[in-house]
């Protein structure tokens, strides 16, 4: 998922704008530290002079001399950026050309993660690595082994009929 940012209200400052496709946070880390607002959203970066949109970021402490040129270069990132205060901010579905939500799209990106694990017993297993719990991850691998124990465990409860 991702954000198409409007007006601000909902778009987080530090992860949603981007730069190179990478979150300001994460191109600005010395910004960031210094930055006494690490996890507001975009409006609460900005200052609306008339029609103009002028950025806002406080510090902590003033920008020393070896921090300018980062800085320097921080602000003409953000001055890039341009917001729509008509426009409110809107999610969108990265998976299709579409931008809209699809549940082929989740799974042809679960087909995608899916990752191949060499079992010592008997080649190989397909694991979901990290898309379902692990419980379900354990108890799919102990099935697909015939290792569970449902046959053994069935005739000690009452009624169990082996037959089923």
């Amino acid at each position: 998922m991702g954000v198409v940012v409007g007006n601000g209200k909902l778009a987080s400052f530090w992860r949603d704008l981007k730069v190179a496709g990478c979150p300001l946070g994460e191109v600005f880390p010395r910004i960031l530290a210094l930055a006494v607002n690490k996890t507001g959203a975009v409006e609460e970066f900005d200052v609306w002079n008339g029609a103009v949109w002028q950025w806002k970021v406080g510090t902590m402490r003033p920008v020393l001399g070896w921090e300018e040129e980062v800085w320097l270069n921080f602000m003409e990132e953000v001055g890039k950026f341009k917001m729509r205060k008509s426009r409110p901010d809107t999610l969108i579905w990265k998976l299709t050309p579409s931008r809209q939500f699809s549940v082929c799209s989740v799974r042809r990106e679960i087909e995608a993660r899916k990752v191949e694990v060499t079992s010592l017993a008997s080649g190989t297993a397909l694991l979901w690595s990290g898309v379902v719990p692990p419980k379900v991850e354990i108890f799919l691998w102990l099935l697909a082994k015939r290792r569970l124990l449902v046959g053994d465990l069935l005739p000690k409860f009452k009624g169990g009929n082996m037959g089923c």
